[in-house]
């Protein structure tokens, strides 16, 4: 049993709302509008796979979509994974 019930209640809350600080309120759903400009339904390890693929000489197709394809992985709790090579 927890001694401290509205302690350990406040500091889950925190720990969740941690992701409304990483993202700036301009940032919030580009990742989305990204994914549904390319013919997704949104957010979606398929998006995800294209934003991560490589052109033919090793670089990074889409550098921008890269990188929130990875803070999606990243804070998806395992929804979401890097593609299998």
């Amino acid at each position: 049993m927890n001694k401290f019930p509205k302690i350990s209640k406040l500091l889950f809350e925190a720990e969740e709302k941690w992701i409304q600080k990483a993202v700036p309120e301009s940032h919030e759903g580009q990742f989305k509008t990204w994914c549904k400009k390319h013919e997704f339904d949104g957010v979606s390890q398929q998006c995800i796979n294209k934003a991560l693929t490589k052109k033919s000489d090793g670089t990074i197709q889409y550098p921008d979509a890269s990188k929130m394809a990875n803070f999606a992985i990243n804070v998806s709790k395992g929804k979401y994974s890097h593609p299998k090579k």
